[in-house]
């Protein structure tokens, strides 16, 4: 009895003691960290071998593991980001100006298994100070190396791309730790010695006198557009007022020209008109003598048909009455008849005598005209002068308003070529040179005396005083 509860007591506590074991050898990794198994007897697919050392270890991410005692040995590894600031001193650059670099960098495990295991062989065994110190020493190194490639002035100039320089060195180098940069930035440049102080304040003048060339030019460019634009303003200006100017000038000698020619051109008409009046005139006065003598013949013949028929008369109505009344009667028609008649004669006497005195004018001036012809018909027209220099004046006068643009000798000018060019028309249509003549008569060359003139003239005069 007491064997067999020996043997129970002790499979029991075998059994106890292996779930413990059995418990014990059970990991379990982190979300944050993977599990390195190293030992023997490792199987599955998180088994990496590194081809170098031929090594092998398994790596657990996410998940459990049992870790057979005494073989195996399991270690956690953090997959946590690390940040690490690095500051690198008077390192020079390629004008052998140092310069001091700051810089901030972000670093992990990485997560692919091969880089895991990567890392679990170069800084598992490392204390966290050790692989800080490690770490930053890399940075500094790939710092420096670029530092030395570049001028201090194109580094500031050209900060990201001095910054993605180092970051590719600093990759290549941390993945042969296992390790993947998440951020790598240059977080100052700056130097002992006022490289940078002295640059910077140079560069500031420059820009100051940049900007204070720019904005000269840009004053003087805008006070050269704004001259420019006053300038062509005012020429504009000026030409629209000698614009307006001109046509003024030319409307109102337009204006002028039109009224000239419009004055001219009615005392030209009144001229005409007034010696076509004239020469209708005379033609009446002969036509009206020839009418007279005409009807003074008939007047005549009326008269003595009147007495023949009051004879007639007398002879039929008193042939019954006494001889003596009969001669009364007869004697009185006679006498009223003689009366009649000699009234009758003296009325066409006086007509006659009329009709002839103008047919012996229009003879004597047909004849003075024929012999002397020039000298009368001037006589005739200068005759006439006084009533063409007022049909000329009539239409001066008949302007309200005058704008005269060359003095008042343009007026006159303008009168005495009206009357030059009324002598002009009067040649042209007569013959008769005017000028000619008054001047020959004030010099006493040509007179218009000649007898035949004169007489008749005189007929005419009194032809119209009967």
């Amino acid at each position: 009895m007491d064997t067999k509860v020996m043997t129970i007591i002790v499979a029991a506590l075998v059994l106890f003691v292996f779930l413990i074991v059995l418990i014990a050898s059970y990991k379990k990794a982190a979300p944050d960290e993977a599990l390195i198994i190293t030992g023997a007897a490792l199987s599955g697919s998180s088994v990496e071998v590194n081809q170098e050392t031929n090594s092998r270890v398994k790596i657990v991410k996410g998940g459990g593991v049992f870790v057979i005692p005494i073989l195996q040995q399991a270690t956690s590894m953090s997959l946590t980001t690390m940040k690490i600031d690095v500051t690198v001193s008077n390192t020079q650059s390629k004008t052998m100006v140092p310069v001091n670099v700051n810089a901030t960098a972000i670093l992990r495990v990485g997560s692919p298994k091969p880089m895991i295991a990567i890392a679990s062989e170069k800084i598992l065994g490392l204390s966290g100070e050790e692989l800080r110190e490690q770490l930053e020493e890399m940075v500094r190194g790939q710092i420096r190396t670029i530092v030395a490639e570049m001028e201090p002035i194109a580094l500031v100039q050209d900060k990201q791309g001095f910054s993605e320089s180092v970051l590719n060195n600093v990759v290549d180098q941390m993945g042969k730790f296992g390790l993947e940069v998440t951020g790598f930035t240059i977080t100052n440049i700056s130097d002992d010695n006022g490289f940078y102080s002295s640059t910077y304040k140079a560069d500031i003048a420059d820009k100051r006198r940049e900007a204070a060339n720019a904005i000269a030019i840009a004053d003087f460019d805008m006070r050269k557009v704004a001259a420019e634009n006053e300038e062509a303003a005012q020429e504009a200006e000026q030409k629209k007022a000698q614009h307006v100017s001109n046509f003024e000038k030319e409307t109102a000698i337009i204006k002028a020209k039109n009224d000239k020619e419009a004055a001219e051109s009615k005392a030209i008409a009144e001229q005409a008109l007034a010696l076509e009046t004239a020469k209708a005139k005379k033609e009446v006065a002969v036509a009206e003598g020839d009418v007279a003598i005409i009807e003074q013949e008939k007047a005549a013949e009326v008269a003595t048909k009147k007495v023949q028929v009051a004879e007639k008369e007398f002879e039929a109505t008193i042939v019954t009455k006494q001889n003596a009344e009969t001669k009364a009667i007869k004697s009185k028609a006679e006498a009223d008849a003689q009366q009649i008649k000699a009234i009758g004669n003296a009325e066409a006497e006086a007509i006659q005598s009329k009709g002839l005195a103008e047919a012996r004018v229009q003879t004597e001036l047909a004849k003075a005209m024929e012999a002397n012809g020039q000298a009368v018909l001037a006589q005739q027209i200068i005759a006439l002068l006084p009533e063409l220099a007022k049909a000329l004046s009539e239409p001066l006068s008949n302007i309200d308003n005058m704008t005269v643009f060359n003095g008042t000798k343009g007026v006159t000018d303008n009168s005495v070529a009206g009357i030059a060019q009324t002598m002009a028309f009067v040649k042209s249509a007569t013959g008769v040179d005017l000028n000619q003549i008054i001047d020959q008569r004030t010099s006493g060359l040509v007179t218009v005396s000649d007898k035949k003139v004169s007489a008749s003239v005189e007929a005419e005069n009194k032809a119209e005083e009967i």
